[in-house]
C-alpha cells in the first residue's frame, strides 16, 4: 500500500490537471456556447458551472481552515444556486473565472500541503445535515466534485450537437 502522502500528491496533481481540461474547453468553445449550452433549460450553463467550481473551491479552503482551527466545527453549506446567481458568471469572462479558479485551487492545495500530521488529516467538521467529514474526505470530495462537473460540461456540449 502506498503511503498516504504519495496518494495525496497524486490527488493534488489530479486537481491541477482538471483545471487544464476546463481551460481547454474554454479556449476551444465560443463565448456563446459557454453562456448557452446546458443539460436542460433549468440547469446551469458551462460558464455557470465553472463559476460554481470557483465558489466551491473557495468554500473548500474555508472548510479546511475551520477543521484545523476548531474542534468539530460546523461546515458552511451555502445554497449553490444562490451563489451562482449572485456571481453573475454567465456575464463574466470565462477566462477570468478560470484564472480565479486556478488561484483558489492553488491556495487550497498549498494549505493542504502544509498539513503536517495524520491526526490533522483525520480531524472532523460537521455539515448542518449532521454529516461528518474529515479533512482527508474533503480532499477526495474536491477531486470528485470537479470530475462530476467536467462530465456535466461535456454532456452539455454533446447535447448541443
Amino acid at each position: 500500500m502506498k503511503p498516504l502522502s504519495v496518494l495525496r500528491n497524486s490527488q493534488y496533481e489530479q486537481l491541477l490537471n482538471q483545471l487544464n481540461v476546463i481551460n481547454y474547453i474554454v479556449e476551444h468553445e465560443s463565448l456563446e456556447t459557454l453562456r448557452s449550452a446546458r443539460l436542460a433549460p433549468d440547469r446551469w450553463t458551462i460558464s455557470e458551472i465553472i463559476g460554481h467550481l470557483l465558489d466551491c473551491e473557495r468554500l473548500f479552503l474555508i472548510r479546511a481552515r475551520l477543521v484545523l482551527e476548531k474542534e468539530n466545527p460546523e461546515l458552511p453549506m451555502p445554497p449553490p444556486e444562490v451563489e451562482v446567481e449572485q456571481g453573475g458568471y454567465n456575464d463574466a469572462d470565462p477566462s477570468e473565472i478560470i484564472g480565479k479558479l486556478r488561484q483558489a485551487r492553488n491556495d487550497y492545495i498549498a494549505f493542504l500541503k502544509a498539513v503536517e500530521t495524520e491526526e490533522e488529516w483525520q480531524r472532523n467538521g460537521v455539515f448542518p445535515t449532521g454529516y461528518e467529514m474529515t479533512l482527508n474526505d474533503q480532499l477526495r470530495l474536491a477531486c470528485w466534485h470537479t470530475v462530476l462537473h467536467i462530465e456535466q460540461i461535456l454532456d452539455a456540449l454533446k447535447k448541443r450537437c
